[in-house]
């Protein structure tokens, strides 16, 4: 790749340096390479991540009461004060802003993000009268990013590189065209001069959708680097561990896999399985579940784990730490039309642990090819036999010889090639100026 020598960037990230969120992993992840290749980031974004000390980096305030809030929630929560201090403060806030956020919501139902995108133009503008940018990079996961950087790219008369997360409309729906979403979309097919996905099904569907995009839109594989962490040497669990890490919902849930194993149970007098949880909440069909079962299947919970200060490892290297301890990592992938554009962020870290992964997958041919080229198990999201049975052969093995052996040792999906990618591609399309 050849280097893009003494540029600089003007990246728009509402969630950069929040440890352990995706949607800051995969632009904190491309900073190194990006400044390997001579650009210097200049990164906006709100307060609630660690500010940056090895670029120049600006934090601004979300305008509208319901951001302020989530702000303020998780500035306070890096303070590291005890949770009653946290609680009590919490509550301060709350009683302020509770006023504010209930007329907000009244007059619109959108993101608590939506209007950060105000006090980042006024930033970009400041900052761009002193320094001179080449390029506005904006990534999810808020929507407002690409909202502030469709305003900086006519004000300022820069080529904009879009960095689209996850679907803004709902896969094989017929959008309104008032819907909020779907005009940002269109804004971003309109006006962006390399808007990139994470999914070839997502970039097929705007495409669709807006055949002005043509083929400047792309789709970039984020991937995850190899783990800077002291790499914990892998020995059975004395209960065959099946791990789920990430978050869950109601539309992304446990049920399935809850319901295998208690069907499985029935086979074994003692079943030496253990599910373990990550990820600190439990949506509320997995917790029924798991109390319809409690007497067939053993459950561990664990708490969100944060940033331990005592021995100063970030909560991405605990929880990568415990990945490559588990016997079984697990890959719950949602039941929604979403998931046909969709693929979980923790895959390209779960590809770097050798350990074997089982993922169930809801209607998603690419995820399902990156599984089974890299040696690892899908299944249909509506199959529940053949979940139970992989899970016994899993469990079978487990039992024969005392250790799974993982199948991946070096991942080939990482922030490195993302990078590669996103330079060489932008290299070679026409960039478009707004007009003088």
């Amino acid at each position: 790749m050849k280097k893009t020598r003494n540029q600089r960037w003007l990246i728009i990230s509402h969630a950069f340096n929040m440890d352990g969120r995706a949607a800051s992993q995969t632009i904190t992840d491309k900073i190194p390479h990006l400044i390997d290749q001579g650009i210097t980031p200049h990164v906006i974004s709100s307060p609630t991540g660690t500010k940056s000390q090895i670029h120049p980096h600006y934090q601004v305030w979300s305008l509208a009461p319901s951001g302020l809030r989530f702000e303020i929630r998780h500035w306070l929560k890096k303070l590291l004060i005890s949770k009653i201090n946290y609680r009590i403060l919490l509550f301060c806030v709350d009683l302020v802003l509770l006023p504010f956020i209930i007329l907000e919501k009244v007059n619109r139902s959108r993101s608590n993000h939506w209007a950060w995108w105000y006090f980042v133009v006024k930033k970009g503008c400041h900052i761009a009268q002193k320094t001179q940018f080449d390029v506005i990079y904006s990534t999810g996961g808020s929507y407002a990013a690409h909202i502030a950087a469709a305003q900086l790219k006519r004000k300022l008369n820069l080529p904009w590189i879009c960095e689209i997360h996850d679907p803004l409309v709902e896969p094989n729906t017929t959008p309104s065209q008032e819907d909020h979403l779907y005009k940002i979309e269109q804004m971003i097919c309109d006006q962006a001069d390399m808007p990139f996905w994470f999914t070839e099904a997502a970039l097929r569907s705007a495409q669709l959708r807006h055949p002005q995009l043509g083929n400047k839109g792309k789709y970039f594989i984020p991937g995850a680097d190899k783990p800077k962490i002291s790499i914990p040497e892998y020995s059975p669990n004395k209960l065959m561990s099946i791990s789920h890490f990430g978050s869950l919902a109601s539309d992304r849930n446990l049920k399935a896999l809850i319901n295998a194993l208690a069907s499985l149970s029935a086979n074994y007098d003692d079943m030496r399985i253990q599910l373990c949880i990550y990820g600190g909440h439990i949506d509320e069909l997995t917790s029924k579940t798991i109390t319809q079962y409690h007497n067939r299947i053993k459950v561990k919970v664990f708490e969100r784990l944060n940033f331990d200060p005592i021995n100063n490892i970030s909560g991405r290297a605990r929880v990568i730490a415990e990945m490559y301890k588990t016997d079984v990592l697990f890959l719950e992938h949602g039941e929604t039309n979403y998931c046909r554009e969709y693929i979980p962020s923790k895959l390209y870290e779960y590809l770097w642990t050798g350990r074997p992964i089982l993922g169930r997958i809801h209607e998603n041919e690419q995820l399902c090819k990156i599984l089974h080229d890299e040696g690892h198990i899908c299944v249909d999201s509506n199959d529940s036999a053949s979940l139970e049975n992989y899970i016994k052969l899993f469990y079978e093995e487990w039992l024969s010889t005392g250790l799974i052996k993982g199948t991946t040792p070096e991942s080939k999906y990482t922030s490195k090639s993302c990078v590669a990618q996103i330079i060489t591609n932008f290299n070679e399309i026409p960039i478009s100026r707004c007009p003088e």
